[in-house]
C-alpha cells in the first residue's frame, strides 16, 4: 500500500470525493472560517485517502484526529486585514492583478502563517513513514461531550461513525 500511496505526487482542492484519489495532500477550503464550522470537503480528503491541509475551524480537532490532517493556523485577524485593506485600496489597482503582486499583497499580511503551513507540508512529503501513519491513523475522535458545543451535530457524527464502523472502515484502523 505505501508504495502506491507515494506514488500520488501533488496537492489538489477539494472538489469531489473521486477527484481527490490521485493525490497525496488535498486543500479543503472553506468560504466562511468560525469554530465549529466544517463542511463535507474535509471529509472528501479523508475519505479519499489523502492527507487534507486544512485551513478553517479553530476547532476542528474536536471532531476529527488531528494527526490525520495538516492544521494551517492562519489568524483570520490578519485575513480580515487583508480583506479590509483590499477594499480600501482596490480603486487603485488595475486588474487583472498579476501573480506577482497578488503574492505581495497576500504576502504582508498572511505570509508567515503560510510558509509554517508550507514547512509542515513539505515536513510530511519528505518523510514517508509519518505520511503513512497519518493515513492510518483514525479519522473521527469519538468523544463525549460536543453535544453542547458549537458542534451542534454531535448526533449526525455519531451516525457518521457508527456507519464506518459497520462498514469497517479503514478511517477508524489504529
Amino acid at each position: 500500500m505505501a508504495s502506491a500511496i507515494l506514488q500520488r505526487r501533488d496537492i489538489v482542492p477539494s472538489l469531489s470525493l473521486g477527484y481527490h484519489t490521485d493525490f497525496l495532500f488535498c486543500e479543503p477550503s472553506h468560504r466562511f472560517v468560525f469554530a465549529g464550522y466544517l463542511t463535507e470537503k474535509v471529509f472528501n480528503g479523508l475519505f479519499a485517502q489523502t492527507v487534507p491541509i486544512y485551513f478553517g475551524a479553530p476547532n476542528i480537532s474536536q471532531l476529527i484526529n488531528p494527526e490525520r490532517f495538516i492544521f494551517c493556523d492562519v489568524s483570520w485577524e490578519r485575513i480580515r486585514a487583508m480583506r479590509e485593506e483590499h477594499q480600501r485600496v482596490r480603486q487603485k489597482w488595475k486588474y487583472p492583478m498579476s501573480m506577482n503582486a497578488t503574492l505581495d499583497f497576500t504576502d504582508k499580511f498572511v505570509g508567515k502563517d503560510i510558509a509554517a503551513c508550507v514547512q509542515k507540508v513539505a515536513e510530511i512529503d519528505q518523510d514517508s513513514e509519518r505520511y503513512v501513519r497519518m493515513l492510518r491513523a483514525p479519522a473521527i475522535l469519538r468523544q463525549k461531550g460536543l453535544e453542547k458545543t458549537e458542534f451542534d451535530g454531535y448526533n449526525v457524527s455519531e451516525g457518521v461513525f457508527s456507519l464506518l464502523q459497520t462498514m469497517g472502515s479503514i478511517l477508524l484502523r489504529e
